[in-house]
């Protein structure tokens, strides 16, 4: 639950950043939380790998939100020829897209509401 509450007041870091994070975060996590002793030396002492165990569920729930809702198509792949053995790059009219949802909530574009 600590760290799940860490995770997630910092902004959803990965685990090696996280545990980096830690002994940052002890003053905030001690306003808030009433550590012992030894729980504090078990989340300073904790691993990466053993902090992505403990995150998994909420990850896969978050995951979308998280990490964002951009994926490869593959419905118009096949019918868009795309030239990749060699450039000419001294002829204009290639040009390379990438898209990236910035929006966390809703990736419906301008879609009335429903």
């Amino acid at each position: 639950m600590i760290l799940t509450a860490i995770w997630e007041a910092a902004g959803y870091p990965w685990s090696v950043r996280l545990k980096a994070l830690l002994r940052e975060w002890l003053p905030w996590i001690r306003k808030r939380y009433r550590l012992t002793p030894p729980l504090e030396e078990q989340l300073l002492r904790i691993s990466a790998r053993q902090i992505d165990r403990r995150l998994q569920g909420k990850k896969q729930t978050w995951r979308r939100r998280i990490y964002g809702r951009t994926k490869p198509g593959s419905l118009l792949k096949h019918h868009i020829p795309v030239k990749t053995d060699s450039w000419d790059v001294q002829t204009p009219g290639f040009a390379e897209i990438d898209l990236v949802s910035l929006r966390r909530t809703l990736a419906r574009g301008n879609l009335p509401s429903r």
